[in-house]
């Protein structure tokens, strides 16, 4: 991604631009992933950006509630013991992985939800 321009953006738009492009500065290819996640409560929209053949590559999903479907919670395959949780807000915090899974709660909105971004990339575990 070489530019990115948000129209009139809230400093909490600008923050979850901001966190997004760290992140993903080449977001390419982004696959709808939905079927990859299991979801014991909620509807949830899951992509996945894979960053490499190599099955210990590093993944990025992007996971939002649909729309007026209420809260939702979702398990989403981990390769690492640990992966980076980032908000719309850009704040960040880290969840373990339990039997290469990690069980996120998001929250719903009736018109849009917000989403989170799931790092899951070699070396950015906790020793």
């Amino acid at each position: 991604m070489r530019k990115v321009c948000v129209m009139d953006a809230s400093p909490a738009e600008q923050a979850a631009v901001r966190a997004y492009v760290r992140v993903l500065p080449r977001p390419w290819p982004m696959l709808l992933a939905s079927e990859d996640v299991q979801v014991p409560r909620g509807t949830v929209l899951a992509f996945r950006h894979v960053e490499g053949a190599d099955p210990r590559a590093g993944q990025v999903w992007i996971l939002w509630p649909a729309a007026n479907t209420g809260d939702a919670t979702v398990l989403v395959p981990a390769r690492q013991p640990e992966v980076e949780v980032i908000s719309v807000t850009g704040e960040s915090s880290r969840l373990r992985a339990r039997e290469g899974r990690v069980q996120i709660e998001l929250r719903g909105d009736p018109k849009m939800a917000p989403g989170v971004l799931v790092v899951d990339r070699p070396g950015e575990s906790a020793p």
